[in-house]
């Protein structure tokens, strides 16, 4: 009985213990809320875990390189160009995600923000900023990168400008009215309000492009005037931006592997039926197409049914969703980097399977590249995608599909010209060094998709 007694006596401790902090912890909490109300929350981000991620990400990459290329079997020239290009992204992951100071003095402090705080702030003749983003938008995150430049911090600094920080991670209703004030409804945007006199009415509202530039910040901060007048966009410009932003989510990171091991797969190809080829590249474009179809047809659906307008990317504010899709993309890496094979019917990237398989690789190819490209906010796609959401069902449509036809032209071009295969690199040894090289940049997506995961559980 009395060897029972201790452990007792310690777990009662500790019960007490524990009871004690939770109450200390809930009389903090409270307290801290009951403050909100009365001082304006700084947001300080913290990115470092992200930061850190990718730079393991890129230092497995360096490791990679100089393990196929820098072994002795190689030439001397060929070790000396591994170790240079495996140096370099050695050196660029450790400066990415080398341990720092979370907080920094000099950075610039971002206020919460809510439409009473922007309102008071308006009122009082202040000059404001005011940054519509979210965790889950890859160009938001991109554009932050600006307000580290010692330019900007200083002209922000020297307008006394107050940085407010509408995060619509959760897709707040609140944020999403605010959105609509201004003719969107999706992030990335940003907001300038200039200084004013006080009691003067508020000052118009200076929408800056989604894409950042320091030029842009400067100039838009100096001058108090837009970067660049808006006109209103007729129906052909609309499909016109559509298909040029379809264009450029090629060249996203989450893209880009897809897209390349299809290209790849023009060179196994090559010398067989024209026919066959173009028969290929219709079917990885209706792969594309129908998923934008089914997409922007789910998202129609519920913007009526729930009577308010929802953001291209609403997918990504599901945890669930967002688990899913990393978790598949980590198992298209893991097959990329060789570790098993999955097959045809899911990356398009075997050669076993022949026929029908082939064609259905081709389709889910294209379903693949559609689920990968909608995180990613190519530049003037989110202007085009803003205004579809907002037309009726046929038009939303028509824009999609411009989408879908910049994403898929690349490869559809490739296919309806035969010839042009003749000029790719030859079949070799090459072609499965590209393979696993284009396991890394979704591997870095699956980090940010993680990263984001744990920010909207957190």
């Amino acid at each position: 009985k009395s060897s029972f007694s201790v452990p007792i006596r310690v777990s009662r401790r500790l019960l007490f213990l524990g009871s004690l902090l939770c109450g200390m912890a809930a009389i903090a909490f409270s307290d801290t809320d009951s403050k909100v109300s009365t001082i304006p929350e700084v947001i300080t981000d913290d990115y470092s875990t992200l930061w850190v991620l990718l730079g393991l990400v890129l230092a497995s990459m360096a490791t990679w390189v100089y393990g196929r290329w820098g072994s002795l079997v190689m030439s001397s020239q060929t070790r000396r160009k591994a170790w240079f290009v495996s140096f370099s992204l050695l050196a660029s992951g450790v400066w990415l995600g080398y341990p720092t100071e979370k907080e920094d003095l000099n950075a610039l402090k971002w206020e919460k923000w809510s439409p009473e705080r922007e309102l008071e702030l308006l009122d009082s003749g202040k000059a404001v900023y005011v940054d519509f983003t979210a965790k889950w938008c890859i160009s938001c995150q991109v554009n932050k990168r600006v307000f580290f430049r010692e330019d900007v911090i200083r002209k922000i600094r020297d307008l006394e400008i107050t940085l407010l920080k509408a995060d619509w991670t959760d897709k707040g209703p609140v944020i999403l009215n605010a959105l609509q004030k201004h003719g969107r409804v999706a992030v990335p945007l940003n907001v300038y309000y200039k200084a004013s006199a006080k009691g003067d009415l508020a000052p118009t509202p200076i929408l800056l492009p989604e894409v950042l530039t320091k030029s842009i910040i400067l100039e838009v901060l100096e001058t108090g005037k837009p970067y660049f007048e808006p006109k209103e966009l007729g129906f052909i410009g609309i499909l016109g931006f559509a298909f040029i932003g379809g264009l450029i989510l090629n060249l996203m990171p989450c893209v880009f592997p897809v897209l390349g091991l299809k290209i790849m797969g023009f060179v196994k190809q090559a010398g067989e039926d024209k026919k066959k080829i173009a028969r290929h590249g219709f079917i990885f474009t209706a792969g594309i197409l129908i998923s934008f179809w089914i997409l922007v047809g789910v998202l129609l659906w519920l913007r009526n049914t729930m009577k308010q307008e929802l953001g291209w990317g609403f997918q990504l504010q599901e945890p669930g969703f967002v688990f899913v899709l990393a978790l598949v993309l980590l198992i298209f890496a893991l097959s990329l980097s060789g570790v098993f094979e999955i097959g045809l019917s899911l990356t398009g990237t075997g050669s076993k399977l022949a026929g029908q398989s082939g064609y259905a690789g081709s389709f889910f190819s294209g379903v693949l590249a559609v689920v990968v490209a909608t995180p990613c906010m190519a530049p003037f796609l989110g202007v085009a995608v803003g205004a579809a959401l907002a037309m009726a069902w046929l038009p939303a449509f028509a824009v999609f599909s411009c989408v879908g036809l910049g994403l898929a032209f690349p490869y559809l071009l490739l296919s309806l010209m035969p010839d042009w295969i003749s000029r790719l690199p030859k079949p070799g040894a090459w072609m499965e060094s590209f393979k696993q090289a284009m396991a890394f940049p979704i591997y870095a997506t699956v980090v940010w998709l993680v990263w984001n995961l744990s920010a909207q559980l957190g």
